[in-house]
């Protein structure tokens, strides 16, 4: 990633342009004076927030952070949808020619003679921009003035563009660093434990060299040749059956990337090869990690019964919806916790994962007819861990791709698409159908308050 560019010169005064109204002129100031550009109005900056606080009685006396959390900048709420890239819809676009594509299709003019290729491609990159866009609305004009102003003062441009895709870069970082020591999520429940522990810090343990976490990142056609994993107890030796297979995977003789839908996606023995879509995305891994980067960590286990923190992603993004792409980037966050290798450093020919068409593959899943339904709507129960498979066994190497193809034919022929779902809840046995259950108790809270006053308007006329 490119450096910041040079900050502005301190000589030059910037003036908000008269084509943008009044409430948005004041934004494009409060915005590049942000960003240090001198301009000629900025509102005075505010003190600081005071970061020390007494602590309740019977406590010890103290300074410490408070828990309320701050304003946001204009900048802060800017970089805001450079986060949401990553998060919602392509964690492997190349962010630098979004940036630079996609304004150019936008409030530009487009490069002639594009190959159809090359337009979809501009195509692409104008709806993901008009996506990060959506989650900052108010600024969009600004943004937008940034960009024709371009030719004649570039740095304002130059500057936010930095902030955008630092910003999409980091966030996933940070969502990665923040799940690599939650590896516990494959536990059915809270007190359960891994054994062998893994390390918080260092992944060498991680992957196939782990006697859990194995059966968690292989395929499942492979994997469910393994038992099924018990917590609190320490793990079994493998039998030889297994270690032929993990000795054929370090030889290269099995790819790990010609299936790269790994076992954890599944209910803890839920898989079935002959109706693999069945539980598969409703795992309490993915939905744990879901609830993690969505709602906050400390909702993982426990869900958002009551309410969502203000400082969670989803209210930060102002976005409560589910799509595949989501789904997508938590399976890959998932992957890339369990396993040794990180985003940058795999190395698909190498034994290494491929974490692109990991993505790639879960997004495709959902364009499957009545796929996407039969995923997001919610199921009763879990499938038991004691599921066995009734028929013959296969091969380890045995092709179950040709099986998955000839499922997807009959349930083409079968089933009829539906509407896609908006609104979901994350709960254990599901991917949500309703985010934000304190909408509902909001809505309850204001006919209460109608309620009350019409009694008490009633009762004043009565009396008086």
């Amino acid at each position: 990633m490119s450096l910041p560019p040079a900050p502005p010169a301190p000589c030059l005064l910037r003036t908000a342009p008269n084509t943008l109204s009044d409430d948005q002129q004041r934004l494009y100031t409060t915005l590049l004076s942000t960003l240090g550009f001198p301009m000629a109005g900025a509102p005075a900056l505010p003190p600081p927030e005071p970061l020390a606080r007494k602590r309740g009685r019977g406590r010890k006396q103290g300074a410490t952070k408070s828990r309320k959390p701050t304003t946001r900048d204009a900048l802060q709420i800017v970089r805001s949808a450079g986060k949401f890239g990553p998060r919602a819809f392509g964690c492997f676009i190349d962010i630098d020619d979004l940036l630079l594509d996609g304004p150019m299709m936008l409030w530009g003019t487009p490069p002639a003679n594009l190959s159809a290729e090359q337009l979809k491609d501009y195509e692409y990159h104008k709806e993901s921009l008009k996506k990060m866009l959506g989650r900052i609305s108010a600024f969009e004009a600004i943004i937008r003035q940034l960009y024709v102003d371009l030719t004649v003062d570039p740095m304002p441009w130059k500057m936010v563009s930095f902030e955008l895709n630092d910003a999409f870069h980091g966030a996933r970082q940070a969502d990665t660093s923040g799940l690599k020591g939650m590896v516990h999520y494959l536990c059915p429940t809270a007190s359960d434990v891994i054994y062998p522990a893994v390390s918080r810090t260092d992944k060498s343990d991680r992957g196939l060299s782990h006697p859990v976490l194995r059966y968690f990142v292989l395929p499942a056609k492979l994997a469910r040749h393994f038992p099924v994993p018990v917590f609190k107890v320490p793990a079994a030796d493998s039998p030889a059956a297994e270690l032929s297979i993990l000795k054929d995977i370090r030889k290269g003789k099995i790819k790990l990337n010609e299936s790269p839908l790994y076992m954890a996606l599944w209910p803890l023995g839920g898989y079935d090869r002959h109706n693999y879509h069945i539980g598969l995305f409703r795992s309490l891994f993915v939905i744990r990690i879901l609830r993690h980067i969505w709602t906050s960590p400390s909702s993982a286990f426990t869900g958002n019964a009551r309410r969502i923190r203000t400082d969670a992603n989803c209210r930060t993004h102002d976005w409560f919806e589910m799509n595949p792409e989501m789904v997508a980037y938590a399976v890959s966050q998932g992957r890339t916790m369990l396993g040794k290798h990180d985003w940058a450093d795999s190395e698909p020919g190498k034994n290494g994962y491929d974490f692109a068409l990991l993505w790639d593959t879960v997004v495709e899943m959902f364009r499957k007819p009545g796929y996407e339904e039969a995923t997001f709507d919610r199921v009763d129960s879990i499938p038991a861990e004691d599921s066995s498979e009734s028929e013959e066994e296969r091969e380890p190497n045995s092709d179950d791709e040709d099986e998955i193809a000839a499922q997807d034919a009959r349930r083409l022929a079968a089933v009829d698409r539906l509407p896609t779902p908006t609104l979901f809840m994350i709960q254990d046995n599901s991917l949500p159908r309703v985010f934000i259950p304190v909408l509902v108790s909001f809505q309850c809270t204001v006919i209460l308050i109608a309620y009350s006053m019409y009694v008490a308007l009633h009762y004043f006329c009565v009396t008086h």
